[in-house]
């Protein structure tokens, strides 16, 4: 068993590689461990992250072959490890470094540097919950982010407990749960900004934005992000910018400015695609340093040059495949993303249609109902003029109305623009079926539709009770119906409005 690690002295990137060319030759796994954590926290300070992922991940996989009892590894390296991961987007790997920084058993000698500090371990639980909510384990993630708010209540930290607040929100968000995301993303927007974290106000202002959107709110969740661009721009993050530059394509959509959505859908691609681009290089780093390490195993057992010409020319090939690939995936991601956006617009524009049918179905009972009202109060009045004797202008004034209840080519228009709206094709329908039916026999047919009785058609057309009888049995005729066949049954069952 290995005891502790001895203390490394300050050493060049060039001499740490060196060093793994050499430890790789005498295929020491513990040597290995140490070597691939020293670079990992090297280039992690570089911000050279796909570099220090890939040894962050080659150091979990030594660690669990070598096992814990022939491993000694501080609980903050874990930690370290664990962070690395994360934003490296190596989700998985990070959850498993982190729950050993969590869970790595006390030794009595060195207890208190096997024990991570309580504020780590608060941060621990936040990162394993965002590598959950990233992976799509919502639950899981619920689960680590009530863990790390229990210590941040216990640390009496207003910041933290917003953070932590505010991730949950992230997660009840893509859950559809709007009511709850909201009340957490507040308190984390006002912690944030007490705290001075402008960045994170910023990306949960954006998130409070896309709920008054969802809301109908729209004018209001631009203003929200308009002041949420200006956190961002006093603590810039790219990841945070991108959520709030998509967020402005969807109020700009819902508003109808397509110029706008289009200038802001520019700017979220090219800065998405950036950071997709950022990841990629990073992963291809990963391949690249796995296959440097791969060909300095195989030069030492091969010792040749000839082995050495092919290996490369067979690592220049991968890593043009993985370049393709990566690049192939880019652009299909490019256009999932427009294909959902235009669905999006195809879901929206369907919602509008619906709501214009059912306003039109309700105005079109107004006016039927308007008109049938009118007919109504006209046979009272002129009842009235039998039973009592009245002066002229009395009889003038009835005179007017009495012409209103007639259906005059004003309110046929009207009648007919809502009424097809609400049975779109009826009328088209019809004239199909019957090429030469005359203006009358329409009218007749959308009352018969509308389930008018024949007295009340003969006071909305202005007509006769004995017209309107003549009128529905010419329609009947042209048809095709029988003579006693119901006209009102026909056109709600047998005759498609649509047709």
């Amino acid at each position: 068993m290995h005891g502790k690690s001895c203390p490394v002295q300050p050493v060049t990137e060039i001499e740490l590689l060196e060093a793994l060319r050499t430890v790789y030759e005498i295929d020491d796994d513990w040597l290995k461990f140490e070597l691939h954590n020293l670079l990992s926290a090297m280039y992690m300070n570089a911000a050279n992250f796909g570099s220090a992922a890939m040894h962050a991940m080659t150091a979990i996989d030594l660690a669990e072959k070598l096992g814990r009892n022939n491993l000694y590894v501080k609980a903050g390296g874990w930690y370290n490890l664990g962070y690395i991961l994360y934003h490296s987007r190596e989700y998985a790997a990070s959850i498993k470094a982190s729950s050993m920084a969590l869970n790595l058993p006390a030794v009595d000698a060195l207890s208190q540097e096997d024990t991570l500090d309580v504020g780590y371990r608060m941060n621990a639980l936040n990162t394993i919950g965002l590598c959950y909510e990233n992976l799509g384990m919502h639950d899981s993630a619920f689960w680590a982010f009530d863990q790390a708010m229990t210590i941040a209540q216990f640390q009496q930290n207003a910041f933290w407990k917003g953070v932590i607040t505010g991730n949950k929100g992230d997660v009840y968000y893509k859950l559809g749960r709007y009511d709850s995301a909201e009340v957490m993303l507040t308190y984390d927007y006002h912690q944030s900004l007490a705290a001075g974290q402008f960045d994170n106000a910023g990306n949960s202002l954006q998130w409070l934005a896309r709920i008054e959107l969802n809301k109908g709110n729209a004018d209001t969740a631009l203003r929200m992000l308009r002041e949420a661009m200006q956190h961002l721009r006093r603590i810039p993050h790219a990841d945070y910018k991108v959520n709030a530059l998509y967020g402005y394509t969807q109020v700009f959509s819902r508003m109808g400015k397509a110029d706008s959505m289009n200038a802001y859908m520019h700017q979220y691609l090219t800065l998405h695609d950036s950071i997709e681009k950022a990841a990629n290089e990073n992963r291809l780093d990963v391949v690249r340093i796995r296959m440097e390490n791969q060909a300095g195993v195989n030069r030492v057992i091969t010792l040749s040059k000839e082995k050495k010409r092919i290996t490369l020319i067979r690592n220049f090939s991968i890593a043009l495949i993985v370049l393709l690939a990566l690049t192939g995936y880019m652009i299909l991601n490019r256009q999932k993303l427009k294909l959902k956006l235009r669905q999006q617009e195809a879901q929206e524009a369907k919602r509008i249609a619906e709501q214009d049918a059912a306003q039109a179905r309700e105005q079109l009972e107004v006016f039927t109902n308007h008109l049938m009202a009118k007919t109504s109060l006209v046979e009272n009045l002129q009842e009235q003029l039998m039973k009592r004797e009245l002066d002229e202008e009395q009889i003038l004034r009835i005179s007017e109305l009495s012409q209103h209840t007639i259906l005059t080519d004003v309110d046929w228009e009207k009648f007919r623009s809502m009424f097809e709206k609400v049975y779109p094709g009826f009328f088209h329908a019809l004239k199909q079926q019957s090429s030469d039916i005359t203006l009358a026999e329409l009218r007749m047919a959308a009352l018969c539709k509308l389930q008018v009785p024949s007295k009340e058609a003969a006071n909305l057309l202005g007509i006769s009770p004995n017209s309107v009888n003549k009128t529905r049995q010419r329609l009947r005729s042209r048809l095709g119906l029988d003579v006693n066949e119901d006209l009102e049954v026909y056109f709600a069952k047998a005759m498609s409005p649509t047709a």
